[in-house]
């Protein structure tokens, strides 16, 4: 195992981009009273930029795993 660098380091970039990312989403679904198209708009990506998070940090219900069929 490695020893963390002194200094409250939080992970990697990515680790903590991912987090972040996470976080507004929800947040942003939240205040959009879960409206994935108004949650887009808050955060400046298209819908499908969204839901393609929101699948890759599993924040999808099993319903909306396949919304084209």
């Amino acid at each position: 195992t490695t020893t963390p660098p002194p200094g409250g380091f939080d992970g990697t970039l990515r680790q903590t981009r991912e987090a972040t990312e996470r976080a507004n989403i929800l947040r942003a679904l939240e205040k959009a009273g879960q409206s994935r198209t108004r949650a887009a708009q808050m955060l400046g990506v298209s819908r499908v930029t969204l839901y393609k998070k929101m699948k890759a940090y599993k924040l999808l219900k099993a319903k909306d795993a396949h919304p084209f069929d």
